[in-house]
């Protein structure tokens, strides 16, 4: 879960977007299609999957996505996504 988190934040900190082309065979984008992509969009005009879409995620309220439909403990969770989370 931590690799997810540190590969979450490196994709989401290089500017990974529509807008933003990376390379199709960086490592960080080929881990989060892999792992994260499916239930997760990072472009911030997509819309929720199965997660929330994670543009913007880092110094967010967990659990506080207008618009997605959290569980109890996300949504009384009390924290910010941080590098460190």
């Amino acid at each position: 879960m931590l690799l997810l988190r540190a590969i979450l934040f490196i994709v989401i900190a290089s500017g990974v977007s529509a807008g933003h082309a990376m390379a199709e065979d960086d490592a960080g984008v080929k881990l989060f299609k892999n792992h994260c992509g499916a239930c997760h969009a990072i472009d911030p005009a997509a819309p929720a999957r199965q997660g929330p879409n994670l543009h913007g995620v880092l110094q967010r309220k967990a659990g506080t996505l207008e618009g997605y439909k959290y569980s109890p403990g996300l949504k009384a969770a009390g924290w910010q996504w941080t590098p460190e989370q």
